[in-house]
């Protein structure tokens, strides 16, 4: 080889060795990085009992009532109603003094975070979030509202099975059919909602590879995001002057209930066919 090619090579040697080590830095740089997963605190205690509990007296209910109650059942119905009814006007309550995940400041948001998620969603890429995701949060306010209007026909059409409610005296007799009707098909709904509910968690679960059912029972959540940060626990003696004034409530309502005669008069669901 020639002195003047040496040079020549030489450099071609650098010049390739450049373009390797630039490329290898190009692509530790733009590839996405893993990022560690850690677990942080979501859920608070009294939002986990209050989930559950809200889940085993809704179930029951609906399965009592789905044998068309009266006598025993129709005293398993109006119990799980009642505490049903309880579990509700906490979670009013502690929407608005709860840890802060728990709070309704925390997941219900604007039309445009609910449509960014949804988009991100069809894309099969969703956002983290510590809590409730966009529309989740709105599932659950439709959910508790549904909720609301079930307990409240329930107790208005109480006096229908021949024994008498708290609100049983309010409603006309001609209204008890109707009523009554409504109060069946929004317990099928919610029925329904909760199946839809719980598939869109299984789903987030299965794309952000995270267990969102164990979460709702541990109160911890493993995220990859570092914005994301543990949530503010309420201090547990604000639940105490709730509990109290609930089972204050829950004495007074079952005081103003007089159960049926054994035998099963028309209920309201037969009222309303005729």
């Amino acid at each position: 080889m020639s002195a003047a090619r040496k040079p020549a090579s030489h450099l071609l040697r650098l010049l390739a060795r450049a373009a390797r080590a630039g490329q290898a830095a190009w692509l530790e740089v733009s590839a996405p990085r893993a990022r560690v997963r850690r677990s942080i605190v979501v859920w608070d205690l009294p939002t986990r009992i209050f989930k559950w509990l809200l889940v085993f007296f809704v179930a029951t209910a609906f399965l009592a009532s789905s044998m068309h109650p009266h006598g025993l059942l129709f005293v398993v119905h109006v119990a799980a109603g009642y505490a049903v009814a309880l579990l509700l006007l906490f979670r009013l309550a502690w929407g608005f003094i709860g840890g802060s995940e728990a709070r309704f400041s925390a997941f219900i948001r604007g039309p445009a975070a609910v449509k960014e998620h949804a988009r991100a969603l069809l894309r099969l890429a969703p956002e983290e979030t510590a809590g409730h995701n966009p529309l989740g949060g709105w599932m659950i306010l439709l959910m508790l509202a549904i909720l609301g209007l079930v307990v409240a026909t329930g107790l208005l059409t109480e006096g229908a099975t021949g024994g008498a409610g708290i609100l049983s005296t309010l409603l006309p007799p001609t209204l008890i059919g109707p009523i009554g009707w409504i109060h069946g098909t929004l317990g099928f709904a919610i029925i329904w909602l909760a199946a839809f509910h719980l598939a869109g968690v299984l789903l987030e679960s299965l794309l952000l590879r995270d267990n969102l059912v164990g979460a709702m029972i541990t109160g911890r959540k493993r995220v990859r995001s570092p914005a994301l940060a543990d949530a503010r626990a309420a201090p547990p003696w604000r639940a105490l002057p709730l509990l109290l004034l609930l089972a204050l409530l829950g004495a007074w309502m079952i005081s103003g209930t007089r159960l049926p005669a054994t035998s099963p008069p028309h209920s309201a669901a037969s009222l309303a066919h005729r």
